[in-house]
């Protein structure tokens, strides 16, 4: 795809008990369960994860506080700051996939930081990422020059060590010969 297929990034921020029920990125889900389409036709999401909510945060019912959930896929990702969840909308037929109708589970003692990207089929013009005067933005929010360092992204959470290897197993006892 092109950056003019890219929909302008949406910043979400999530916080004492806000969440966003059952809902499908290409359009509107109906009572019968059908998607409606409505433009532009988003064929796939990227959700990024800029804040990270432990595990320890979950419910007494054990509902991951804060996690993006796919019941259909009986899929719950919990946020980790640094790691992103990529998704189509649409089947090989170009149709919704109602499997990935998804949630954003409610937030609770802590706050939520995402950014969605949602990657369209059609040209969304000059609302797209191209179309973006990044100069004009820096200014109207006061960001430092465009020469000044970037801001560090937080590194990714490193997964648990991996168990050491199991000792080799001692040599079998030599074979006795009685005559």
């Amino acid at each position: 795809g092109r950056a003019n297929q890219v929909e302008p990034l949406q910043v979400v921020r999530y916080e004492g008990g806000q969440r966003f029920d059952n809902h499908h990125d290409a359009g509107t889900v109906r009572p019968s369960g059908a998607i409606q389409v409505v433009p532009p036709r988003r064929i796939a999401t990227l959700l990024l994860f800029l804040t990270s909510i432990d595990e320890d945060d979950d419910d007494a019912e054990g509902v991951p506080n804060g996690a993006t959930v796919f019941p259909s896929l009986q899929i719950a990702q919990r946020p980790r700051a640094g790691a992103a969840l990529l998704w189509p909308n649409v089947g090989l037929d170009g149709r919704p996939d109602a499997r990935t109708i998804h949630r954003g589970n409610p937030v609770r003692g802590t706050v939520k930081y995402a950014v969605n990207v949602w990657i369209c089929a059609e040209d969304v013009g000059d609302r797209g990422v191209a179309s973006l005067d990044l100069e004009k933005l820096r200014v109207k929010y006061g960001i430092g020059n465009a020469a000044a360092a970037p801001v560090p992204f937080p590194p990714p959470v490193p997964l648990a060590p991996a168990a050491p290897p199991a000792p080799p197993a001692p040599p079998a006892p030599p074979a006795s010969s009685s005559s």
